[in-house]
C-alpha cells in the first residue's frame, strides 16, 4: 500500500481468496485474538468502543472476518490509497480515508494516541507489497495509537510443493526477487516490521497461517489456478531467461490440479503487537 503502487489489488482476487484466509485464521491465529480481546476487555480498560483502523482496508474482508470475532463495541476507520476500494458497501458505516502509508501516522493522529487503550490497527496481507519506509510509517502509526496491532497473512516467501519438481526452486527464486523489487523488503517484510516494532518498545507475538491448497475436499481448487498463473507471470517477468522453463513447469502442473493429485502449502504468519503496557508487564513477570 503506497501512495503510488505498483500494482492494484483486484476487488475479484480479494474475494476469491477470502474463504482461505479465513480458515488460515481460524487455524493458526485464534489465539492470537483471544489474547487481543483478552487485552481489550482487561481490568482498567474503558468499556466504550474499540476504534479499529484497517490499513490497506481493500473490499473489506478484514472487518468482515474481525467484526463478529471482536465481543466489544467497534468503530471502524478504513484506510487505502485505492479511492474506487474504499467506496466498496463492505465499508459503510465506516469512516474511510483515501491515503497512502507516507501519509497515515498524519491522517491517523487525530484518532487516538497512547492515552487511548481502545484504539487498534489492523492490516490484512499487506506487508509484503510495501517498502521499508512504508513498514516504518506503519510501524510509527501502531506505536502513536497506542501499540496495539493485528497484522495478519503475510507471505513469508515458504511454499511446500507436493508432489516437488526441480523447477519449483527457480519459481521461488524468480517470485521472491520480484516481491523485493525496487528495494521492498517482501517476504522479509513481517521480520523487518517485527523488528521496527521492538526497537518502539512494542511486544510482537507470531503464529503461522498457511493456505493448504486446494483443501481436503477440492475447495479453493479456483484459487490455486490463479494464484499459480499469477506467481508464474510475476516470475517470468522478473527473470525472463526462465520463462521458458517456468511455462513448461506450469504445464506440467496443470494435469495434477486437474486430478487432485497437487498440494501446495503457501506460508503466512500473523503478528499480534502488544502495547507498552503488557510488554512491560511480561517482561516483570519474566
Amino acid at each position: 500500500m503506497t501512495t503510488e503502487p505498483a500494482q492494484r489489488a483486484s476487488p475479484d482476487w480479494l474475494d476469491l481468496r477470502w474463504a482461505a484466509d479465513a480458515e488460515a485464521r481460524d487455524r493458526g491465529a485464534a489465539d492470537l485474538l483471544e489474547r487481543l480481546v483478552s487485552h481489550l476487555r482487561g481490568p482498567g480498560r474503558d468499556q466504550g468502543p474499540v476504534r479499529i483502523v484497517d490499513v490497506g482496508a481493500g473490499t473489506g474482508a478484514n472487518r468482515r472476518y474481525l467484526s463478529p470475532r471482536l465481543p466489544v463495541e467497534q468503530e471502524w476507520v478504513c484506510v487505502d490509497h485505492d479511492r474506487e476500494l474504499l467506496d466498496h458497501p463492505r465499508h459503510d458505516g465506516a469512516r474511510r480515508i483515501h491515503c497512502g502509508l507516507a501519509d497515515l501516522p498524519a491522517a491517523v493522529a487525530g484518532l487516538g494516541g497512547p492515552a487511548d487503550p481502545a484504539a487498534v490497527v489492523v492490516a490484512n496481507a499487506v506487508l509484503d507489497v510495501l517498502t521499508t519506509a512504508d513498514l516504518a510509517a506503519l510501524a510509527d502509526c501502531v506505536a502513536a495509537t497506542g501499540g496495539l496491532a493485528l497484522l495478519s497473512l503475510s507471505v513469508t516467501g515458504q511454499v511446500r510443493w507436493e508432489p516437488s519438481d526441480p523447477v519449483d526452486d527457480v519459481l521461488a527464486r524468480a517470485f521472491d526477487d520480484h516481491q523485493r523489487r525496487d528495494g521492498r523488503p517482501g517476504p522479509d517484510a513481517p521480520t523487518v516490521l517485527t523488528g521496527m516494532l521492538q526497537e518502539r518498545g512494542l511486544r510482537v507475538v507470531a503464529a503461522r497461517t498457511p493456505w493448504d491448497l486446494p483443501g481436503p475436499d477440492g475447495r479453493h481448487r479456483e484459487l490455486l489456478v490463479r494464484w499459480l498463473q499469477e506467481r508464474v507471470g510475476d516470475a517470468a517477468g522478473q527473470e525472463p531467461a526462465s520463462a521458458e522453463a517456468l511455462r513448461e513447469w506450469q504445464a506440467r502442473r496443470a494435469p495434477q490440479m486437474e486430478s487432485g493429485a497437487l498440494r501446495v502449502r503457501v506460508d503466512h504468519v500473523d503478528l499480534l503487537v502488544l502495547g507498552r503496557d503488557v510488554a512491560d508487564g511480561a517482561q516483570r513477570g519474566a
